[in-house]
Formats: C-alpha cells, sequence, structure tokens
C-alpha cells in the first residue's frame, strides 16, 4: 500500500513536472515570436498611432476648411442668392494669315 502512495506521488510530481515545463516553452516561444514581429514590423516602416491620430486630425480640419471655402465662393458667384453666374466674353479668335 505504501508502494502504490509513492508512486502516486511519484506520478504527480512527473505531472507537475511536466505542465512547469510546458508552460515555460510556452511563454519562452511567445517572446521569441513577439520580438520577431517586432523586427518584421520596425523594417516595414509603420506609422504609430498618434502619428496617424495627427494626420488624420489635420486631415479633417483641411476638409471642413475646404467645405467653408466652397460655400463662400457659392455665395461670392452668386448661386447662394439664385443670381447667375456671370459668363465669361469670349475671345475673338485669330485666323492665320496667308
Amino acid at each position: 500500500m505504501n508502494d502504490w502512495k509513492l508512486l502516486w506521488d511519484d506520478l504527480a510530481k512527473l505531472a507537475g513536472s511536466a505542465i512547469g515545463m510546458s508552460d515555460s516553452m510556452r511563454k519562452d516561444a511567445r517572446k521569441t515570436m513577439t520580438v520577431k514581429l517586432e523586427k518584421i514590423l520596425k523594417k516595414m516602416d509603420l506609422v504609430s498611432r498618434q502619428e496617424f491620430e495627427v494626420v488624420h486630425a489635420m486631415a479633417k480640419r483641411a476638409r471642413s476648411e475646404q467645405e467653408e471655402l466652397k460655400k463662400r465662393v457659392a455665395k461670392l458667384e452668386g448661386k447662394g442668392s439664385g443670381q447667375t453666374r456671370p459668363t465669361k466674353p469670349r475671345v475673338a479668335s485669330r485666323r492665320k494669315r496667308a
């Protein structure tokens, strides 16, 4: 009976060691993959999230300014008041002299 208890204790220790070893291997593999992925991403020269947000805000501001200018131009051209836009005077074409 005592031999069985020792056998089960040994098996439990062996299983615990295997679990600990697999956990250690998993952590090592994860660290290795993280380092390799970081190297690959550095080579790709990607922008950071902060840089993206700054450029995105600049684009939004430029778009709103464009819309505002578009409204001002329409108003100055008379489109906003219902007037027709003045036509450009036609320039007489020059004929080639022989």
